[in-house]
């Protein structure tokens, strides 16, 4: 009870912050607000952003086409609150965001491909490399805790990427070819058109090769493992989308299906005369989709199904202190699922109910074989493997109910009913196999949003959300070994809470937009991966996946952009991000300290110039704060800059040459790494595209 009247003073204030706000902007001259763009994310149906209580960020084509990135997670990162965690390039096996604090690997950033959830069945990560950003059409963000509509993984955020909808009539395509630094090259082909004039279709295949960044600096590096001269990417996508019109042209059914396949070998190495070419990961994605859109004045309704496979191999061997290990993991990892809602629209309510059903599925391996000798001997108390499946039923309903002609109250409520199924694993050390059925959890996720619209060019948002992640397959039934120790798995694991509330200014109109947002989330039974202790119940030395307390995340955001002439936007942002452990159960040490990795400050600023089959260039100077390496905030990853541009010129009238320049000023260091990373430098690329 005081918990809630804790929270219910909390929104009180924020409301009573709002109005005491919207006073003294009402005497604000009365232009028309410019920021109607339309989210699809929010509220799962096309929704104006004006009308949402979230922070939303959309990501448009033409800014995806002249912003300097080549990755989609280095194309978020270039907007407040987000922060990538890709530190090579294509070097980067799947890339990385955080949102506020908290990340994609962890499963606590929901990414979704078309609305359907990218996420593995076993870590909760994301392949962001799974994704060819040419295929992509706009990028909505949905910033904060975003459970009520979307369920588990939306701690942090939601990452929504929107391919391209492919248009009917005469085919057209484009066939492109890039050559850059570290011997990459990447060819690709696109067409698109009309079967019928009903059904359209779009196909795209594209082949790159690269070579591998070793992120050890060369003094570092063990001869016995890894020849840095020796080391290759071999990455391909194909992508097929077909929409089919049903009478009404506005009501659709999309087919999608995504195949991506991706080597990286990591040189040769002293002992695998199967394998010259050494160690080698192997990430493989199959995805398969279908929707259904009848969208309405009054009442709309869509239903989604999806299928998502990514299959992990790895083949790995290492020589240290005379013991050598070699070690070959294979991962199966599963989404499947389907999500149907309908919507109503009143003159003073906007409703959508909806649920549906998913599975998070995995399926691992991990064989061992290990000696002191380089002989190869085989021990199978080391070997260790883990499979099972997370299944969800849910059920949800959102209303934004009208007011009055300046303001809009949002309600939303949600109810997950999460299971794990047919899971075992084996104890490290052992061969014995523990199963582990009949454990699951039941929450029901509040929302609870209202907007004050300030004359018509400006807005006032607050919410509370509360957000719910159950725990990863891989925490609860793997038990490996990485960077020298064992991890252990945890079975008992709870489900993270976390009650998020956020208060924000946005302003719109003539040639400029400001956005401000103020946030405080507490994330309750947060899960970290712990040093092994007597407390822990694991050896000295060893990991294991915990429950470790509470952990509370503030932060502040500013975003402005300019755009006094139609072919040039000049931009400016910057976030402060704090993270807070307010309870560690297993070490009280570290209370009062921050999680590691996590920047306070970053900023970004940068401008794109653009005259239509003409010309453009784009360019962006980054500044990314300082973030703590280790648990007890002793060692410091240094604040950096970068800087990264790109240009276009059309030659002809379908001809395109284009040049991108990323790390222009060779930072000592990149995003995300650690006292031993060093960098790629200046990464290049020159390309060359034509349409037919």
């Amino acid at each position: 009870m005081k918990d809630l009247l804790r929270k219910a003073g909390l929104l009180t204030a924020m409301l009573l912050l709002i109005c005491s706000a919207g006073a003294m902007a009402a005497a604000q001259e009365d232009d028309v607000l410019d920021i109607g763009e339309i989210t699809v994310t929010a509220n799962k149906k096309p929704t104006n952003v004006k009308n949402v209580s979230e922070s939303v960020e959309i990501i448009t084509q033409d800014q995806i086409a002249a912003m300097p990135v080549t990755n989609i997670d280095d194309l978020i990162a270039l907007f407040a609150g987000a922060v990538t965690d890709r530190t090579g390039g294509n070097s980067d096996a799947k890339g990385g965001v955080k949102l506020r604090g908290q990340d994609t690997d962890s499963g606590r950033v929901l990414v979704l491909v078309d609305g359907m959830i990218l996420n593995n069945g076993d870590s909760g990560g994301a392949n962001f490399n799974s994704i060819d950003i040419d295929n992509v059409e706009r990028i909505e963000v949905v910033r904060g805790a975003s459970s009520v509509m979307h369920g588990t993984n939306g701690m942090g955020g939601i990452v929504n990427i929107i391919t391209k909808k492919p248009q009917a009539g005469d085919w057209k395509g484009k066939t492109s070819a890039t050559a850059g630094g570290m011997n990459t090259y990447k060819e690709k082909i696109y067409l698109e058109g009309g079967l019928t004039q009903n059904l359209a279709m779009s196909f795209s295949a594209s082949n790159m090769r690269s070579g591998y960044y070793n992120s050890e600096f060369p003094e570092d590096r063990d001869p016995n493992n890894q020849d840095p001269e020796n080391t290759t990417i071999e990455e391909r996508h194909y992508f097929l989308k077909t929409v089919q019109s049903l009478g009404n042209a506005d009501t659709t059914i999309n087919y999608s299906i995504g195949i991506y396949d991706d080597q990286r070998f990591r040189g040769e190495a002293f002992n695998l005369v199967n394998n010259p070419k050494g160690s080698v990961w192997s990430f493989d994605a199959q995805r398969y989709q279908v929707d259904f859109n009848n969208p309405g004045d009054r009442f709309s309704s869509r239903l989604s199904l999806g299928y998502n496979l990514e299959k992990y191999e790895s083949l790995s061997e290492r020589l240290r202190n005379n013991r050598y290990t070699h070690w070959i993991v294979s991962s199966d990892r599963l989404n499947y699922g389907l999500d149907g809602s309908v919507s109503w629209t009143g003159p003073h309510h906007d409703v959508t109910m909806g649920g549906g059903y998913s599975v998070a599925s995995q399926d691992a391996k991990d064989d061992y074989q290990w000696n002191n000798d380089v002989d190869v001997r085989t021990d199978p108390t080391f070997d260790a493997f883990n499979k099972g499946d997370l299944k969800t039923l849910f059920a949800y309903v959102h209303d934004t109910m009208v007011l009055s002609d300046t303001t809009d109250v949002q309600f939303g409520l949600r109810f997950d009913d999460a299971s794990v199924k047919d899971a075992m694993y084996n104890l490290t050390g052992s061969t014995a196999i523990v199963s582990l059925n009949g454990k699951g959890w039941d929450h029901v996720s509040p929302k609870l949003g209202l907007i004050y619209h300030v004359g018509a060019n400006s807005r006032i948002r607050v919410q509370y959300n509360n957000a719910f992640h159950a725990p990863n397959l891989e925490g609860m039934t793997l038990n490996m070994q990485r960077g020298g120790s064992f991890w252990h798995s945890n079975p008992d694991l709870s489900p993270e809470k976390t009650d998020a509330y956020e208060i924000g200014y946005e302003h719109g109109g003539g040639i400029s937009t400001q956005s401000l947002s103020v946030y405080y989330n507490k994330a309750k039974d947060y899960i970290d991966i712990m040093d092994c202790s007597a407390a822990t119940g694991c050896p000295v030395g060893d990991k294991k996946y915990m429950n470790v307390g509470r952990v509370d995340f503030k932060g502040v955001e500013f975003e402005s952009s300019w755009q006094a002439i139609p072919t040039t936007k000049v931009y400016f942002n910057a976030s402060y991000t704090d993270t807070e452990i307010k309870e560690y159960l297993a070490d009280a040490a570290l209370v009062g300290k921050m999680l590691t990795s996590v920047p306070q400050v970053n900023s970004n600023a940068g401008f794109t110039y653009a005259r239509e089959k003409d010309e453009s260039l784009g360019m962006n100077l980054r500044y990314t704060g300082q973030a703590y390496d280790d648990n007890a905030n002793t060692v410091n990853q240094k604040s950096y800059f970068t800087v990264d541009a790109r240009a276009s010129k059309w030659v002809s009238k379908s001809d395109v040459v284009e040049v991108q320049i990323n790390n222009i000023f060779k930072p000592t260091r990149l995003e995300g790494s650690t006292a031993d990373d060093h960098l790629p430098g200046v990464i290049w690329s020159v390309g060359y595209s034509r349409l037919f």
